[in-house]
């Protein structure tokens, strides 16, 4: 038991200096899912909007200028 926490106490000192990599690399893994989550509303998008017929959502309209006209080009650039 003495062991195990001695090699732990090692391994943290001599990781030490890459704590900033590794806390960078947890709050990603963290924000793999909820990203992987938004790809089939991505695709919802570019159907609906693109291909169909149905207006742009207001939070996509919310970051262009009022004049702005949504294209099927335009759509598909806003999904990509």
């Amino acid at each position: 038991m003495k062991k195990t926490f001695g090699l732990i106490k090692r391994i943290l000192v001599h990781a030490r200096p890459y704590w900033p990599h590794i806390s960078g690399l947890f709050i990603l893994s963290l924000l793999a899912t909820p990203l992987v989550l938004l790809k089939p509303y991505a695709l919802k998008f570019l159907i609906d909007s693109g291909f169909g017929s149905q207006p742009v959502p207001a939070f996509f309209r919310y970051f262009f200028p009022s004049d702005f006209t949504f294209s099927f080009t335009a759509v598909l650039m806003l999904t990509v």
